[in-house]
């Protein structure tokens, strides 16, 4: 597989996770794949979303 493939792979796979309300693993995939490319899709405003979801999850369960 491509690097492009793989990476459209993990971006979907965090949709799923979000879709499934598991918030903190998207938000750690989405960090891991931020990390390696930070201008793909629209990472860094769903990451920023990701980590006040998951804040609020936290406070209010």
């Amino acid at each position: 597989m491509t690097g492009a493939l793989l990476r459209a792979i993990r971006y979907e796979r965090i949709q799923v996770y979000e879709d499934l309300g598991q918030h903190r693993k998207a938000c750690s995939e989405l960090e891991k794949l931020y990390a390696e490319v930070s201008d793909y899709e629209d990472m860094a405003a769903r990451l920023e979303l990701l980590a006040v979801e998951s804040t609020e999850r936290r406070h209010f369960p």
